[in-house]
């Protein structure tokens, strides 16, 4: 579980940091595009999965028993989860191609090889686990 919370922070701090590194560079305006509009989203959207993964195992430590609105609760945060992982992946192409239509394309290839890992790992998780 603590290695869960620990991933769960950094993840949420790196979006942060990352996404507030990147409005700052901008001047503080969006960019027009998918890839600004993405990573917008998924600096709201994991704040918010963070909040309610909080939500849902302070639910489960105070219930007597496993109640449905508690396990609702986890497969919810759950489903969320996986939502913005999917996303994330989608926001990663779009910046990878954002950049190689600037003629970077090691950016690219960069994106595509850590996609291939998340695919990859993603794969095993759900096998082994």
């Amino acid at each position: 579980m603590w290695i869960h919370r620990i991933s769960g922070f950094l993840v949420l701090l790196g979006t942060l940091t990352m996404g507030l590194i990147t409005f700052k560079n901008d001047g503080w305006e969006l960019k027009e595009g998918l890839h600004p509009a993405l990573g917008l989203s998924m600096m709201c959207i994991v704040g918010v999965l963070v909040i309610g993964g909080i939500i849902a195992r302070w639910q489960l430590e105070r219930s007597t028993w496993s109640t449905a609105r508690s396990l609702l609760g986890k497969m919810g945060h759950s489903f969320f989860g996986y939502i913005v992982l999917l996303v994330s992946q989608v926001t990663l192409i779009t910046g990878g191609l954002a950049y190689a239509d600037r003629g970077i394309d090691l950016a690219f290839t960069l994106v595509m090889v850590e996609v291939s890992l998340f695919v990859a790992l993603t794969i095993l998780s759900e096998v082994v686990l």
